[in-house]
């Protein structure tokens, strides 16, 4: 009788992981991409020109950014733009946003 519940457990559990897995920031366009580890020994990729990221309906468009893909992490920099599905855009000079929390 103890089996049903703990398989009921475990089934919704597997089912609701993906849900609650978090969205890495995606690289999608860039013209020059250099990798290297910052001054902490994190890696860093930097990217230079038509910089454009991806994370679920959000979109971030720049001229460069330093990419922390461990911490899923981007600063931008340069004409920034950010657009979330059709309803909302934002600009700026220079951004941090965290992938994690979705936060810039």
């Amino acid at each position: 009788m103890l089996k049903r519940p703990v398989f009921l457990l475990l089934l919704f559990s597997i089912l609701c992981a993906p849900a609650l897995a978090q969205k890495k920031v995606k690289l999608k366009k860039a013209d020059k991409l250099r990798g290297g580890t910052g001054s902490n020994g994190e890696r860093v990729d930097w990217v230079v020109g038509n910089v454009v990221f991806v994370q679920n309906k959000t979109t971030i468009y720049c001229d460069s950014a330093q990419i922390y893909r461990e911490r899923n992490a981007v600063d931008a920099y340069g004409r920034i733009r950010i657009t979330e599905g059709d309803s909302v855009t934002v600009t700026a000079k220079s951004l941090s946003y965290d992938g994690n929390e979705k936060i810039a």
